[in-house]
């Protein structure tokens, strides 16, 4: 994020997001949870959009608004017909990605969990019918059944509950599957018994079942027991950022008959930026923001404009970032949480804008007309701001909007 510095005494610092604002402020700590809370959060996969695309053009437009740090809550059940032809394997990445980060996302929250209900038996307090149950489900999702007794089992599952590097099992299915092009229907090449009598490569209804099934192996298959304790040995280590990469000489066992598994696992990891993939986070879920009604008052009238308004930190970050249209008369308001200087840029905004800067009594103070997408140009409130207006590039012009005009809303 960019940092302006206002050019009066009290200095303060903004941080410009794509037609957003947002000022610096400390994060608070959130008091823990007790076991019980923890393993209802630990049950279920947090709320995502499930798509089954029908051309790669489509799934493209899903994506549209990942970045380079952080992908939408977008997961593919089937890559689309045409996929094969088209061959993207930079779209490959951002979609075993998601599907990835979210069985991580799920593994993180059983793993809190288990560590919750670690603590409480060593500290002799009972569990609950409730975190029994859930402990129980967790011997036998990551098979931990083998061992005896309590103590036995955590210690078992401390070692396989846990998240997955994202560019390693990336790097496996573009091995498996040549960056999505053939074999998706088994995209880790995981292998079974198909029936009674026959043992070959499993196939899979869906992309996030295959997922699903490839992180209980990695966690769970007694031959990779070498590659978990890896793990657990980089886990606690500091300036570690290819992970990823360090593990993969841990998974020859995965395809213990293919003696230059890893080396080929290796080599479609050497065509992606590893350390990226594994810091990877999701973009913030985008419920419905409050609309209320602003009037702008110039020479010529009262123009009535539908304005989305930003409550929320994660609101005023994200602005208008990805949209792909604006229609005349409609806006962003920003209200902001105090009186200061503020400042705006077009990153990641894919349309043009005007913006207008207002004081406590609603009092435009500064305007900026047509702000160009995409630029990364700062525009300063050159002043304090108690809020903003966002609307389509023209509006100033169309109103004939000026310096001490009036907007109000409600």
């Amino acid at each position: 994020m960019k940092k302006i510095i206002g050019a009066v005494l009290g200095f303060i610092t903004v941080c410009c997001i794509g037609g957003g604002w947002w000022y610096l402020s400390n994060q608070r700590e959130t008091a823990p949870q007790p076991a019980v809370e923890l393993t209802r959060l630990a049950t279920d996969y947090l709320p995502g959009t499930v798509i089954t695309p029908v051309t790669t053009e489509e799934l493209r437009a899903w994506f549209s608004e990942a970045t380079n740090r952080e992908m939408p809550r977008i997961f593919v059940e089937k890559l689309p017909a045409d996929f094969a032809e088209k061959g993207e394997p930079g779209l490959f990445l951002q979609v075993m990605a998601t599907l990835i980060m979210r069985e991580n996302e799920l593994a993180i929250r059983e793993r809190v969990a288990l560590i919750a209900l670690k603590t409480k038996f060593e500290s002799g307090i009972t569990w609950s019918a409730e975190e029994s149950a859930f402990f129980n489900r967790l011997v036998d999702k990551y098979d931990a059944g083998a061992k005896r007794d309590v103590p036995s089992k955590i210690a078992d599952l401390m070692n396989k509950v846990d998240a997955v590097p994202v560019s390693l099992a990336v790097a496996m299915a573009a091995e498996a599957t040549n960056w999505g092009t053939e074999n998706t229907e088994h995209p880790f090449r995981q292998q079974g018994w198909l029936d009674n009598q026959t043992y070959g490569l499993i196939p899979f209804e869906t992309l996030p079942e295959a997922v699903a099934a490839y992180v209980r192996e990695m966690n769970g298959m007694p031959p990779l027991m070498e590659w978990r304790i890896s793990r657990n040995q980089y886990r606690n280590m500091l300036h570690v950022p290819d992970i990823g990469y360090r593990l993969i000489r841990w998974i020859k066992n995965y395809m213990p008959w293919d003696a230059d598994y890893a080396d080929k696992v290796r080599h479609k990891a050497d065509k992606m930026d590893v350390v990226a993939m594994d810091a990877l986070t999701f973009l913030p879920e985008i419920p419905p923001y409050k609309t209320v009604r602003v009037a702008i008052t110039t020479n010529q009238g009262s123009f009535p404009i539908t304005a989305e308004v930003t409550e929320e930190d994660w609101q005023r970050r994200r602005g208008l970032m990805f949209r792909d249209t604006l229609a005349d008369n409609h806006g962003m308001l920003f209200l902001f949480p105090e009186v200061r200087e503020a400042g705006v840029w077009m990153k990641n905004t894919f349309i043009p804008l005007d913006v207008l800067f207002f004081d406590a009594d609603g009092k435009i103070n500064h305007m900026v007309a047509n702000a160009r997408p995409l630029d990364e140009t700062v525009h300063s409130s050159e002043g304090a701001a108690a809020g903003m207006l966002e609307l389509p590039a023209g509006s100033i012009e169309r109103m004939n909007i000026r310096v001490g005009d009036s907007l109000s809303y409600d």
